[in-house]
């Protein structure tokens, strides 16, 4: 009796420990994550120029991007500087470059309003809607997303303002800032035949497992979030709070006691599907921590949670993540 009343007092330190180290963060066991890497591909859609099918485009360079017509200052900056460069190619060139500007407005933009909208500008370029099942196909196939936010009885357009530059092999190689100059697309158009494909270009993310998961602390509102596990300690910090859309946020990643090094963040809406955000991490100055920026875009939800996945790698290449969340409200 006295052995076994001893045996359970040596217990009790052994369990206390136990407790103490025990991981704040979720521990999870889990196959593989999946990552969505958008790799483009071959869509059809009504144009000004007729049914519009990318599959016999090849051999020539297409400009893609999305917009609406009613669009005050992104869309109109984006054509001019595309019909600059269409128009400072040399006539023999000309055909080998196309710009399809694909309205994510079907309500108020029809294949005529459209065919007048481009008539501002010199350069011919070809305009293309359709339903919002197949935008939102089309726009999915680049991790592009548009969004219709309700004001009053009016609503307002949001959408992925980037340029998608597809070779003439159909391969989606480059995505331009829609601020980018003409220059900048006569050198995206010179090379593009020279490019891998934009997926293949991107970080490998497969066999990434799930170390644990913080499904308490809210990213968009309190400082550091963090994940402690028997692999390494985690904290992540985002600034300005709260997060807001539309808003440039900075986020400071600090680890301890880990081999592990952060890689990425990958930023996934869970009530509806926000297109592609992945920055990157690079090193501090000071090398205490790893450092990103990135802007969410305008949901049509006045309340969205994220998944905000961080993964991590090792010096053999291995990785993992370690999962936090975070909710956004429009004031």
């Amino acid at each position: 009796m006295k052995k076994a009343l001893l045996f359970a007092v040596a217990l009790i330190p052994v369990a206390l420990l136990a407790l103490f180290l025990r991981p704040s963060g979720n521990m999870l066991k889990s196959p593989p994550m999946e990552f969505k890497i958008p790799a483009g591909g071959d869509f059809e859609i009504p144009s000004t120029a007729g049914l519009y099918k990318t599959s016999e485009k090849r051999g020539r360079v297409l400009f893609l991007f999305f917009g609406f017509a009613h669009c005050p200052h992104i869309c109109p900056m984006t054509l001019a500087n595309l019909s600059q460069m269409i128009q400072a190619l040399p006539p023999e060139h000309q055909n080998k470059v196309e710009v399809l500007f694909v309205s994510i407005d079907p309500e108020r933009d029809s294949l005529t309003t459209l065919a007048e909208h481009l008539k501002r500008f010199k350069a011919p370029m070809k305009a293309a809607t359709d339903t919002h099942e197949n935008l939102r196909k089309i726009t999915s196939l680049f991790g592009a997303r548009y969004s219709r936010i309700q004001t009053g009885s009016s609503f307002f357009v949001d959408h992925t303002s980037h340029v998608f530059v597809i070779n003439s092999r159909g391969e989606w190689v480059e995505t331009l800032d829609y601020k980018s100059p003409p220059s900048e697309y006569r050198q995206a158009l010179e090379t593009a035949d020279d490019k891998r494909p934009f997926s293949e270009r991107q970080i490998p993310l497969k066999d990434v497992t799930l170390l644990a998961e913080n499904p308490d602390c809210d990213l968009a509102t309190q400082a550091p979030c963090e994940i402690a596990t028997s692999q390494g300690h985690f904290q992540v910090e985002m600034n300005p709070r709260p997060v807001r859309e539309a808003q440039e946020t900075s986020v400071k990643v600090r680890t301890l006691n880990t081999s592990w090094v952060p890689l990425l963040l990958d930023f996934e809406g869970v009530e509806q599907d926000m297109g592609f955000i992945r920055p990157l991490l690079s090193p501090s100055q000071d090398g205490a921590s790893h450092e990103a920026t990135y802007e969410l875009p305008v949901c049509e939800l006045s309340e969205m949670r994220w998944r905000v996945r961080l993964v991590l790698q090792k010096p053999t290449g291995e990785k993992a993540a370690v999962l936090f969340y975070m909710k956004t409200r429009r004031e």
